[in-house]
Formats: C-alpha cells, structure tokens, sequence
C-alpha cells in the first residue's frame, strides 16, 4: 500500500517490485569524508605484497572464520586484523588481532594499514539481502578487496577478488592483488556516482516523480 517503496539490494528489488511498481533500487554508498580521511590518499597499481589482512564490520553468525584459517594457513607472515563487534568466539591465534569497536572517524586510517580488506560472509539466504556498506568504504580507499560472491558483490566484480568456495582463495591470493582503480580519474568517477549525496539525488528524482503522478 505504500506509495513509493526503495530498497538496497537487488534481492528485495526483484521480489518487491511485484508487488508494488513504485519501487526503487537505491543502494548504499559514502560519504566524501570518509573518502579523504586517509593520510595518505589513494595509490594505484599493483600490490607490491600481501601480509596485512583486516576487516570491519560487526562479526556475528554470518562471518565466515573459515577464511581466516585459510589465510593464516598459506603464509606464516599473513597477519589479520578485525575491527568491530565480536558476537562470536574468538579466534586464538597469534596472527589474529582484535580491535574492538572503533569511532567511524578512526576507520580510513586504519584501513590504509591493511594490504587487502576482507568481506568473507557466509554463503546463505541473508548474503544476497546485503548491500555491504564496507565494500564502498574499502573501494573508496582504493584497497583490494577479497570477497565471497554474491549479487551484490558481483555488481563491483571489477573491482574485486571474489571467491565462491574458500578454496578458491589459495589460487587468488598466489595471483596476487591488484588495486581497484588503475588511475585518480576512474577513482573519482566511482566517488561521485557512488556517494551519499548521489544517493540524495536519486530519492529526490523519485519523489519528483511521485509528486508528478498525482
């Protein structure tokens, strides 16, 4: 009965728009500041090397540890990092360093000290539903990313290493990781299309059509 409906992943969009045709896909996005709150700004081409993982974002039944084995099992020098709530049982390791929850402030600088950023949720009914709001705050870092496949992740498939199985993860990392952006222009292009206030302006075109349709 709603009048205009929005949603954030593709998931909810192909289930909803049958039932109601005002509905629109708006996904998430980030914000400038986030975009420029690394020291250090972005760098472009390939990953020299490969030791720091992290991630961030709350850790509950949907992360995948198994990654994580995986990762300390290829190369005693790989060291990960989890920023974030931790609904679960730790994992005991001396390779493995929890931070805790973090100031949204304190998140660019961090991210620069990781090689490559993680999003290893588990493959479920719930994956699909996630517009994954670190996916846009690592590309807007310019980070590689190492990702489960899902179709949200497989809309920035350009931009990410991603993995269906974990033991696909053996042979992305043995490739090695590029960045995501080759140059500061297609960065740039990625910031605006992808920022908040582009977001903004989608909702407004949409309620401009509404207004229009009575």
């Amino acid at each position: 009965r709603a009048d205009v409906v929005t949603v954030t992943a593709v998931q909810f969009y192909d289930e909803l728009k049958a039932a109601n045709k005002k509905t629109y896909l708006i996904p998430n996005a980030v914000s400038d500041s986030f975009a420029s709150g690394g020291a250090h700004g972005a760098s472009f081409g390939r990953l020299r090397r490969a030791n720091v993982f992290g991630y961030i974002g709350t850790m509950s039944e949907w992360f995948d540890e198994a990654v994580i084995w995986k990762l300390l099992a290829l190369d005693s020098r790989y060291e990960i990092y989890l920023a974030g709530r931790n609904d679960r049982r730790p994992i005991c390791h001396p390779r493995v360093h929890y931070l805790g929850i973090l100031e949204n402030g304190q998140l660019p600088a961090l991210l620069e000290t990781f090689d490559v950023c993680l999003y290893n949720f588990k493959q479920s009914p719930l994956l699909d539903t996630v517009n994954p709001v670190k996916i846009y705050e690592y590309l807007a870092l310019n980070k590689p990313v190492l990702a489960v496949k899902s179709k949200e992740t497989l809309r920035f498939k350009k931009y990410l290493a991603l993995y269906e199985d974990v033991e696909e993860i053996e042979a992305i990392v043995k490739q090695g990781f590029w960045r995501p952006f080759a140059d500061a222009k297609s960065h740039r292009q990625f910031l605006k299309h992808n920022s908040w206030e582009a977001r903004t302006a989608q909702i407004e075109q949409v309620f401009t059509r509404l207004r229009g349709s009575c």
